[in-house]
């Protein structure tokens, strides 16, 4: 997928890139480490933004090769502040590449459960290709 990507929106080295693909109208996060807690609103602010300006209609977060958590600080603000933008600004989905290590997957449930509410869908993948077949049908 990375071959089709026509903008970084965000990138820290070894901590997270997020790529928006215009054409296709999908942004994808590769998320590497959640813990640096200077990097996540950022990060997501930059996807609010992306998502305004109607480049994508639906996130693939890849938390596949993840570790560490958002702090319980970054947690709340998700949930009252990033979750509801992002569906205001007219994402479609959010479909999350399921991580292999047991307590990032406890946050990323969290963050399916807080979205399940705001009128976006919240889907798991077991793959970035699954993930893309996913997104793609909320492209059209």
């Amino acid at each position: 997928m990375k071959n089709v990507l026509d903008k970084v929106v965000y990138k820290i080295e070894k901590v997270v890139e997020v790529d928006c693909n215009q054409t296709l109208k999908i942004m994808t996060a590769r998320w590497y480490n959640l813990g640096p807690h200077e990097y996540m609103r950022p990060c997501i602010n930059a996807e609010i933004d992306c998502t305004r300006k109607k480049l994508a209609n639906a996130l693939i977060v890849d938390t596949s090769q993840a570790t560490g958590v958002f702090s319980q600080e970054d947690q709340q603000w998700l949930a009252e502040y990033a979750i509801p933008e992002l569906a205001k600004a007219g994402l479609k989905a959010v479909i999350t590449v399921l991580p292999k290590k047991a307590g990032t997957l406890l946050a990323t449930m969290r963050w399916k459960r807080n979205g399940s509410q705001s009128g976006t869908d919240y889907l798991e993948a077991d793959s970035l290709q699954t993930a893309l077949d996913l997104a793609k049908k909320y492209t059209k």
